[in-house]
């Protein structure tokens, strides 16, 4: 397996979105630019792609390049949703997050996470 991250992201910022993705070129631009509209100070983003041939990993890894906020690992192959939390979750408590949250690629959780990511 052969991971490359790319992005450190703020140690500062107190909560950490794992979207774990797989053929989802077209939703992942929009959903972390909702994702962070509406949370800009507290929220940081963890893609982690399962080889998409669709192009999420590049998309994913290009707005890593552009926003200290968004964090982009990418895995050869289906590995498994399982597994891609459970990296994600390392990644999150290796790098001091306070919180740590998932959700799927697919916009169903976006208006609940207000409720969730509240400023301390």
């Amino acid at each position: 397996m052969e991971n490359s991250l790319h992005n450190t992201g703020s140690r500062a910022t107190r909560t950490l979105v794992i979207i774990p993705t797989y053929n989802e070129a077209e939703n992942i631009r929009p959903l972390i630019l909702a994702i962070l509209e509406r949370h800009p100070d507290n929220l940081a983003v963890l893609v982690i792609d399962d080889g998409s041939p669709d192009g999420t990993g590049l998309i994913a890894k290009a707005m890593a390049e552009e926003d200290s906020r968004v964090m982009y690992i990418g895995r050869r192959g289906k590995l498994g949703l399982g597994t891609a939390y459970i990296e994600g979750f390392r990644y999150a408590l290796s790098h001091g997050y306070a919180h740590i949250m998932e959700m799927d690629a697919d916009f169903h959780m976006i208006r609940p996470l207000s409720g969730l990511c509240l400023k301390p």
